[in-house]
């Protein structure tokens, strides 16, 4: 017969998880709670502890607190440690550790969702989904993780039941940076949240990183126009200004004869 081991409560806290391997944090076998079930347990639990002597009894029985298993995978969600909600709650972390391992593995999920998603940039799709464009883009900038470096850089928190805080964290120029997308679970959509994550995030079709400082428009060399005369027009000027001084010599010539009139009479 094979030996199981108690891992967690599932998720929704129907269930108990068992595993063949002591001290895994997954498990593959499932113990659906009931009601008899549960008076069963307790009975046991009573029986045994009863019949044990007091010097092996468990000294680190979690004594019973108003923080409930449920609170404790909310917070982890929202990413508090096992110890830091240990130490708020006075409880044992190995307690709290036990409701773990079924948040760890739904941040995995969803991490793996995201990964496999490809940023949008001006109506483009990325040419890489998100896992690939980050890391493509860090070694363009000579930033370089191994396997283990690269997955331990991600982490995810839960902002709703359908949102998630997607955060890409690593040093440079003795800086910490951090790149933030959200995830739409229902629409399996990816939104930058700021300008880190646009630029790690999109890559062309060939692999390139988007340019990050956007381009001058072309400004056109434009030569002046000059407005240069028809030659119908500079004709026209022509003929008036003849016909002008045409006019002024009649005019003089008149007044010249009338002049010699008038002294002939005298």
């Amino acid at each position: 017969m094979q030996q199981l081991h108690l891992v967690t409560l599932d998720e929704d806290l129907s269930a108990l998880v068992f595993s063949g391997r002591r001290g895994a944090k997954t498990g593959a076998y499932r113990l659906n709670l009931s009601p008899e079930l549960c008076d069963a347990l307790e009975e046991a639990i009573s029986t045994w502890r009863k019949s044990r002597p007091n010097r092996d009894r468990p000294t680190d029985r979690v004594e019973p607190s108003a923080v409930t298993p449920r609170d404790i995978q909310t917070q982890l969600r929202a990413g508090r440690s096992v110890d830091e909600i240990a130490a708020d709650s006075d409880l044992d972390s190995s307690w709290v550790e036990r409701f773990a391992a079924p948040i760890r593995a739904e941040q995995e999920r969803v991490l793996e969702k995201a990964h496999d998603l490809s940023l949008e940039l001006r109506s483009c799709l990325s040419g890489l989904p998100l896992g690939k464009a980050a890391r493509r883009v860090l070694l363009s900038r000579g930033i370089e993780l191994n396997d283990g470096e690269y997955r331990d850089a991600w982490r995810v928190t839960m902002i709703d039941r359908a949102s998630w805080l997607v955060r890409l964290s690593f040093m440079q120029r003795s800086r910490v940076q951090e790149a933030d997308w959200q995830l739409e679970l229902h629409h399996n959509e990816l939104f930058p949240l700021n300008k880190l994550a646009t630029e790690l995030g999109w890559v062309d079709e060939r692999g390139r990183p988007a340019d990050p400082t956007p381009r001058a428009p072309r400004v056109p060399n434009v030569v002046p126009q000059v407005s240069v005369p028809k030659k119908a027009a500079i004709k026209k000027a022509a003929t008036k200004k003849a016909a002008i001084k045409k006019a002024a010599t009649k005019k003089a010539a008149i007044k010249s004869v009338a002049t010699k009139k008038a002294a002939t009479k005298k």
